[in-house]
């Protein structure tokens, strides 16, 4: 029982950390670390990223990411759990 349990916390206490760090880094208006983009920034400015279980929807200031972000928004299961404007 123990061999199983302790790869499953561990596993659960990594996915926590990277979900808080992109948590703070989202509510902070920066972009998320531990995602990969699905989607890039479209002709409104707009990204989606997808992380281990959720997705960070960025918006950027113009239509290019080089522009600054203007609003982040988090969500789990469809449901918002971070947003953030500027």
């Amino acid at each position: 029982m123990k061999k199983i349990l302790m790869p499953i916390l561990l596993i659960l206490v990594i996915w926590i950390g990277m979900f808080i760090t992109d948590y703070k880094m989202s509510i902070n208006l920066k972009e998320p670390v531990f995602v990969i983009p699905i989607e890039t920034a479209d002709s409104e400015g707009r990204e989606i990223y997808q992380g281990l279980g959720y997705k960070v929807y960025v918006e950027f200031e113009g239509n290019d990411k080089e522009g600054q972000i203007i609003s982040v928004t988090m969500k789990i299961l469809n449901k918002i759990v971070g947003a953030s404007i500027s």
